[in-house]
């Protein structure tokens, strides 16, 4: 159990001489520390791969970027809302009609699904086998599940739509449609808002160093802000219906086209573009994405039944 996330209270005990100042003190009294689990264990090396530290230029050609297919998973369900991809090669799949989480162990034969009262939009790994689920437009709640116990460990309600969430420390950041941008904090449950700017419906987040990048799928476009809403740039080219985007270890973001069945890459300024997957490579109506940073590996899963494996290179 981490230490660093127990709740502590500090007690004082008055010494008998502080009532009679004519009395020699010898110290004024005892400080005594207390602990109490906060019933949530999340590792400091948690979010690791957000925080992760690659010896690489501040930015590198989208041209030397590539992509190898590795391998196809067939998810079986309609409506994939939601995408995780672990460093040990589990993956998670949120399918929003049918209100359930899909994991998928990295043998590929052993599938575990779980249902929920509510509908579940994006799912997040937050540390080791703790995820956090958002509920869309009317759960109004985020769940944390914890993977290998199999259980809830908190439901954190927020009262409003939550679709895309990402993670930075222990804050959950999630769209909240007219709401703007908010967070909802991990350990306490506590809830703020961070960008008062409303979000378009079914907008994905993505967080990288003092950047959030977001999509509007009413628009078509991409925007980089800092974590106060100031817009740095916004995306609009060749891009059709966007929803789910992720950032590898450069600051490259990588965004599905639903609409023309595309995955794209966008450099860190937000001038240059790619296509890196059409059609051709299997998509249809691709909804979501997910990019491991510590295995460069990035997941692309359709609207339903194929989602996708490709190992990404800089050469």
């Amino acid at each position: 159990m981490n230490k660093d996330l127990d709740h502590t209270t500090l007690s004082w005990k008055i010494s008998s001489g502080v009532q009679n100042f004519q009395t020699k003190l010898v110290t004024f009294g005892n400080i005594v520390v207390e602990s109490r689990s906060s019933g949530i264990n999340i590792s400091r090396s948690k979010n690791k791969q957000a925080q992760i530290m690659v010896m690489a230029p501040s930015t590198i050609s989208l041209d030397k970027i590539e992509l190898k297919f590795k391998e196809t998973v067939f998810t079986y369900d309609n409506s994939i809302t939601g995408c995780s991809l672990f460093s040990d090669g589990k993956m998670i799949f949120s399918s929003y009609e049918d209100k359930k989480v899909v994991v998928l162990q990295n043998n590929r034969s052993t599938w575990v699904n779980t249902s929920f009262e509510f509908q579940t939009f994006d799912v997040e790994q937050i540390d080791g086998g703790l995820i956090a689920i958002t509920t869309g437009y009317e759960g109004g709640r985020i769940i944390l599940r914890d993977l290998l116990e199999r259980k809830t460990k908190k439901i954190i309600e927020v009262d409003v739509w939550n679709d895309g969430i990402a993670v930075r420390g222990d804050w959950l950041y999630f769209s909240a449609r007219k709401n703007g941008l908010m967070r909802a904090n991990i350990i306490e449950g506590s809830i703020c808002e961070v960008v008062k700017e409303p979000m378009s419906r079914c907008a994905y987040i993505a967080l990288f160093d003092n950047n959030l990048y977001s999509t509007n799928e009413s628009t078509n476009t991409v925007t980089c802000s800092d974590l106060e809403g100031h817009i740095k740039w916004t995306f609009k080219d060749i891009l059709s219906f966007p929803l789910g985007l992720s950032v590898d270890n450069y600051g490259n973001i990588y965004v599905v086209g639903n609409e023309f069945s595309s995955v794209i890459v966008i450099s860190p300024d937000g001038k240059q573009s790619k296509v890196i997957l059409s059609s051709a490579d299997g998509l249809y109506c691709p909804q979501v994405l997910h990019y491991n940073k510590e295995n460069n590996e990035l997941l692309v899963a359709n609207h339903s039944t194929h989602a996708f494996l490709f190992d990404v290179t800089f050469k």
